[in-house]
């Protein structure tokens, strides 16, 4: 499973499961404390369950414009911090140097993307 994240400008980046898990771990990690994400109104809770403020669900959940900054902020201080690429294989067993390397340009698209404020996981 996937994550693709959007706004309404038309920005889009796509994570695959870990990899979201990761880039989440590395904005907790650098001081970012998720505020939670509204239930969407297509959010059906006798056929999914309650609402639980989720991240890890494709739903087509928008996360808030102060939890984008928020989240902006987290990974721009990851992204400057001169220990990055030994910090994310501690965040994620076996990921190599060159992995690291990866993913940390994948950081920088992502961060490009909350810059811009809200966003959708679908």
């Amino acid at each position: 499973m996937g994550y693709d994240l959007s706004n309404s400008s038309g920005a889009y980046v796509r994570f695959s499961g870990s990899g979201w898990d990761v880039a989440l771990a590395v904005a907790r990690h650098c001081g970012w404390n998720p505020a939670g994400i509204p239930k969407p109104a297509t959010w059906d809770e006798s056929e999914h369950g309650p609402w639980e403020d989720e991240y890890w669900i494709n739903a087509g959940q928008q996360v808030t414009a102060e939890d984008a900054a928020a989240l902006t902020a987290a990974l721009d201080r990851a992204l400057a911090s001169p220990d990055l690429l030994e910090t994310l294989p501690r965040l994620k067993d076996g990921l190599d140097e060159e992995e690291a390397k990866r993913f940390r340009a994948r950081l920088v698209e992502f961060v490009g993307l909350t810059r811009q404020g809200p966003f959708i996981i679908d």
